[in-house]
């Protein structure tokens, strides 16, 4: 269908739907309007909900928004969060087809024996204990605050870019450095962004993760003189209690040969260990850390595999698997201690 025919086709759509709000729910106010917005008008965008076209839905809503008027713009609005947080402890769902054709386009198995010594491959699930923030770059969305997401198949996403990012953020804090004065910061995480002179890789490369549902979370900014709200912010959002996949890469390609091989590469795991220990369970990883958002339980289930250490087999009670933070660092102390070991 040409644009243009697309475009007017929208703008009936939109002028039927604004007559029917108008004769038919002009006397209903407040949550019996609700009521009969969702009732009558939500499936008008709701139904590819659970087929691969599920985004365009809310895109047509965007567009229907942004040609509305003000009234109008209100209802769309709560259509809008009806469909993403349809009932308590309810939230809107990536459909399954989409979310798992996503993962198999990345390809997460590796070879470890393949890569040098000491390099390390960790993946586990983790569970948000709080809502996850983050920002997208559409600036044609019905609210000013979409979740960040993945660019073909519009699914929430946690990018590698933001997970160093946000690593960089937690050993800065654990450091007590503003900047990447700390001697581990920059081997690690690489250069940060604006950098222009003495460019370097890190030795740590993140996957992205992809997370399957969305929700809304509202702020509403109070005025400092009456401390009554104003106007409230709606922020898409991955609820918490909803799990993702963590997975990192550690590939020391700089330390081989080195006569202080084995000193770095422990204090690069002394480093890492702490790092997301402090990313996942006290800074959280996410937009609007100072309010804890992006916080997850302590609780985990992963596996990590060095390569030239079968730590199974090396070290006793403490498996290459893992069901939480403390384990997880359990794993890296001894870790620690097969490096030293085979110096």
């Amino acid at each position: 269908m040409p644009n243009h025919d697309y475009s007017f086709e929208l703008f009936e759509n939109l002028k039927e739907i604004e007559s029917k709000i108008e004769s038919e729910a002009s006397d209903k106010k407040g949550k019996k309007r609700k009521e009969w917005l969702i009732e009558s008008l939500q499936p008008e965008y709701s139904s590819s909900n659970q087929t691969e076209g599920w985004y365009s839905d809310f895109q047509k809503l965007s567009v229907h928004f942004n040609m509305a008027n003000e009234n109008t713009q209100k209802d769309l609005r709560d259509i809008y969060v009806s469909i993403l947080h349809p009932k308590p402890d309810q939230y809107f769902q990536v459909p399954a087809k989409t979310f798992e054709l996503l993962n198999q386009l990345i390809d997460y198995n590796i070879d470890i024996a393949a890569f040098p010594k000491y390099s390390f491959f960790l993946q586990f699930v983790f569970t948000l204990a709080k809502p996850y923030l983050s920002k997208d770059d559409n600036d044609f969305y019905i609210i000013d605050n979409p979740i960040r997401k993945e660019k073909v198949f519009k699914v929430p996403l946690v990018s590698a870019s933001s997970w160093k990012g946000n690593m960089r953020f937690a050993l800065r804090q654990h450091f007590g450095v503003r900047n990447d004065d700390h001697p581990s910061l920059i081997p690690l995480l690489g250069n940060p962004r604006n950098t222009e002179n003495d460019l370097r890789s890190g030795r740590l490369l993140f996957y992205p993760t992809f997370l399957r549902n969305i929700g809304v979370e509202v702020f509403n900014p109070h005025s400092r003189k009456n401390r009554a709200g104003t106007k409230p912010i709606l922020f898409e959002a991955v609820p918490k209690d909803i799990s993702g996949i963590f997975r990192m890469f550690y590939f020391p390609f700089d330390l081989t040969g080195k006569t202080d091989q084995t000193q770095l590469i422990v204090q690069d795991l002394e480093s890492i260990s702490q790092g997301l220990c402090k990313m996942f369970l006290t800074y959280g990883f996410s937009a609007k850390k100072s309010l804890d958002y992006g916080i997850t339980e302590k609780s985990i289930k992963g596996t990590i595999n060095m390569s030239g250490i079968a730590l199974s087999n090396t070290v006793p009670n403490i498996p290459d698997e893992f069901s939480s933070f403390d384990e997880l660092s359990a794993i890296f102390i001894h870790l620690k201690k097969e490096v030293e070991a085979n110096a």
